[in-house]
């Protein structure tokens, strides 16, 4: 039964760590685009974002994705295994979160009550 949970975990991890980087390895050029007109200064976590590369975003997707899949096949403990998937679905989520963050707070540079 452990064994079961562990693998779902771990597609679900999986997914929500794809789903992650998809949305910001695809919306980070609209990001681009939109501020790229400012002039201003962006937000600390706006510009991390922006600065931060694709192709690390991806690699660092597929590593973590390779990584569940060998955890899956080389560790026998189940519960270390459904702990590791609990925190890598944590780590995409908060990933997904920052992203969503940095959008908002560049965003609100754009809105009337800021000035503009």
């Amino acid at each position: 039964m452990r064994r079961a949970v562990s693998w779902a975990l771990c597609v679900v991890a999986e997914v929500a760590l794809l789903g992650t980087v998809l949305t910001i390895t695809t919306r980070r050029p609209v990001m681009q685009r939109m501020f790229a007109d400012l002039g201003g200064k962006l937000p600390a976590l706006t510009e991390f974002m922006l600065a931060v590369p694709p192709w690390a975003v991806v690699t660092l997707g597929v590593v973590l994705v390779a990584f569940l899949l060998a955890k899956e096949l080389l560790i026998g403990h189940q519960g270390v295994t459904i702990a590791i998937n609990a925190v890598v679905f944590l780590l995409a989520m908060a990933a997904y979160v920052l992203f969503t963050e940095a959008m908002v707070a560049g965003l609100d540079l754009l809105s009337p009550a800021a000035g503009h």
